[in-house]
């Protein structure tokens, strides 16, 4: 199908392998460093076989952010492809990592209009967000009406999501010691989101089952008087948690799109194991 717009986007999005290739988004593999080896989010490694690992090797992975390299590459294939005439890239928090940068540099390499835009989230709010410029292309809006689409949907576009353990979020620079410790020896389960760009603590509870329970009712709270148009489950190889609360969320709003993905290894290194959230898009 040709295009006048190309859609790319960072692998933190965790998009269905099977929509991307749908909705003719491309996606920019972010780099998981374990040890001496490199590999690409989704590429050279999957979710499957990189949770096995991580219970199974002492040795803890790392992330790197994709080169402007990368980003230029796919930039041009995607031109290339889809006939178009200039990009939109969507990349996660600028304040999570340096993705945003690496593009913003390869946009200044080519010889089209690329857009850049740091949607100060990550994981499956993300994905939302792809989905929304892939709307807005398949509707033969122009690129700057899609920019500003998107722009206006990040403050209704987010994520509540639980830990097994703030260990990996800690080890990855995505919260401090002190939050770290708090949760650890009280033995809190904090309810984390993204606020101004960063991994934040929203509240803390006392169980798991209470954790679920009360990531529903802020869905409930935000959405109070707004239709919700997406919803979302993250998980960390827990299916049956996941599909339980995909489930409940199911039968409770009814939303245009629901997904349900495990959380990729670029994400799972700084979330790790166990992770469980509900993402949104409001209309």
């Amino acid at each position: 199908m040709s295009s006048p717009i190309a859609i790319v986007v960072d692998s933190t999005a965790d998009l269905p392998k099977h929509i991307a290739d749908e909705r003719q988004i491309y996606v920019v593999p972010e780099y998981v460093l374990w040890g001496t080896e490199s590999f690409r989010d989704g590429v050279d490694l999957e979710a499957e076989p990189f949770y096995w690992r991580l219970k199974t090797d002492p040795v803890m992975p790392k992330t790197s952010q994709p080169s402007p390299a990368d980003f230029l590459k796919a930039f041009q294939t995607a031109v290339e492809e889809t006939k178009a005439e200039s990009v939109i890239c969507l990349c996660l928090s600028a304040d999570l990592s340096g993705t945003y940068n690496s593009a913003m540099q390869a946009k200044d390499q080519v010889d089209f209009p690329v857009r850049v835009i740091d949607c100060r989230t990550a994981s499956m709010p993300l994905a939302f967000l792809a989905l929304t410029a892939a709307d807005g292309r398949d509707g033969g809006r122009p690129a700057t009406e899609i920019e500003r689409s998107i722009r206006s949907s990040l403050p209704k576009t987010n994520i509540f999501f639980t830990v097994s353990s703030l260990d990996y979020l800690h080890r990855g620079g995505r919260i401090g010691g002190a939050q770290r410790l708090i949760g650890d020896t009280l033995k809190i389960k904090p309810i984390l989101t993204v606020i101004d760009g960063k991994v934040a603590a929203k509240e803390s509870v006392r169980t798991q089952k209470r954790a679920t329970q009360r990531m529903i009712e802020l869905i409930d709270e935000i959405s109070q008087g707004q239709e919700i148009w997406r919803l979302g489950v993250m998980h960390g190889m827990i299916p049956d948690e996941a599909k339980a609360l995909l489930d409940q969320i199911q039968e409770r709003y009814h939303p245009d799109t629901l997904l349900v993905n495990n959380a990729g290894p670029a994400v799972a290194t700084h979330v790790g194991p166990g992770c469980l959230g509900i993402a949104y898009q409001l209309k």
